[in-house]
């Protein structure tokens, strides 16, 4: 199990952000989401929303395991107050949110109850696996086309699907469109150019590009040959509090690649080293323990007209079988990390990491 990067003295109802953020840079690093190579994206906000379902689907042992994972004073009611305060703090113009839960039984009336009124989703019997696609389909607006696992032989599954919309600040003005190499002597590129200002976190630099309705992109580019996804691989919480919150007085060119991808990954291995259970009992299930899975799919689309990302996460159990100042320019032309974030919410709506950028159909 990682030690905890932020030793916490209050409660997470008192410090929501830093509980939420250290949860983040563990998970973060348990699943291996600032790598060396290739491309990587998360919602730690989803993440987190399907966690708190899960605990409150569980019976009582896994139940209190799950919550002292996240916080060693956390309860039930302050999940559920928490879960409240992410899912409400979304901005409805650019973000979809929704949750199902689907049992072989379709749930017992009291956990049906429990689950329909604490977090908006919706219950009912396990769906064929065509059914989950266009679940996936419908609720990210056509970004993952798939459900990330097999439902059919599975007892319990917990799904929630984020999807977010960001239109870069001032759209109607064209930016300017830069081919560019990224890692030198590689393939050229498509990108676009925007002013923006810069700051910095110790030796990473930071960019915040504002989206219309108030969130941004982060772009975190290590200063001269310093690896950025090495180096943000080793941040805490007060690292990633601070790049979230916008800095800096220059003014500069900034050259960012356009690119498009879509990733995958079991998030398992992440529950088990936050020492969380492998084998939970769901009620209505005659106390049959249950294997654990917990997947995302998940896609981002980044070019000069703004932003298109999206989130499944799906947890559960059992296995049935030019003019103006002068500026310096800054060229991102070497692997960055990324995240999108709102003004005053504690966690980044999704995170990731760009290696090879590309755009593809």
């Amino acid at each position: 199990m990682f030690i905890p990067l932020l030793v916490l003295a209050s409660t997470p109802a008192s410090a929501p952000a830093e509980f939420a953020l250290n949860d983040m840079v563990e998970n973060a690093r348990a699943a291996n989401l600032f790598p060396a190579e290739g491309n990587t994206i998360s919602s730690p906000a989803n993440v987190l929303m399907v966690t708190i379902m899960m605990a409150q689907a569980v019976d009582g042992g896994s139940r209190a395991q799950i919550l002292q994972s996240l916080h060693p004073q956390m309860t039930m009611a302050d999940g559920q107050a928490f879960f409240q305060q992410l899912a409400k703090g979304l901005d409805p113009e650019t973000t979809r949110l929704a949750r199902a839960v689907w049992s072989v039984s379709g749930g017992t009336p009291a956990a049906r109850q429990g689950i329909e009124k604490n977090y908006g989703a919706e219950v009912g019997k396990i769906p064929t696996q065509e059914e989950a696609n266009a679940w996936a389909n419908r609720n990210t607006a056509g970004m993952i086309k798939h459900f990330p696992v097999q439902v059919l032989d599975k007892k319990v599954v917990l799904a929630s699907a984020l999807a977010y919309f960001g239109k870069w600040k001032g759209g109607d003005k064209p930016k300017i469109t830069v081919p560019f190499q990224f890692r030198s002597g590689r393939r050229e590129i498509p990108g676009f150019s925007t002013i923006i200002t810069e700051g910095a976190v110790g030796d990473v630099l930071v960019y915040h590009l504002p989206y219309e309705n108030g969130e941004s992109m982060v772009v975190l580019l290590g200063r001269n040959n310093v690896s950025t996804p090495a180096r943000v691989a080793r941040w805490g919480a007060a690292e990633w509090g601070a790049a979230m919150r916008p800095r800096g007085n220059e003014e500069v060119f900034l050259h960012t690649p356009s690119f498009q991808f879509q990733y995958q990954t079991s998030l398992l291995g992440a529950w088990q080293d936050r020492g969380r259970p492998v084998y939970v009992t769901f009620p209505g299930l005659h106390e049959d323990p249950s294997n654990v899975f917990f997947v995302e799919g998940a896609f981002v689309r980044v070019d000069e007209k703004g932003t298109k990302a999206a989130s499944l996460v799906a947890g559960g159990g059992g296995s049935i079988g030019g003019g103006g100042p002068r500026r310096r320019t800054v060229v991102v032309d070497r692997p960055f990390v990324f995240a999108i974030v709102r003004p005053g919410y504690p966690l980044p709506l999704f995170i990731g990491t760009v290696n090879e950028p590309a755009i593809t159909p």
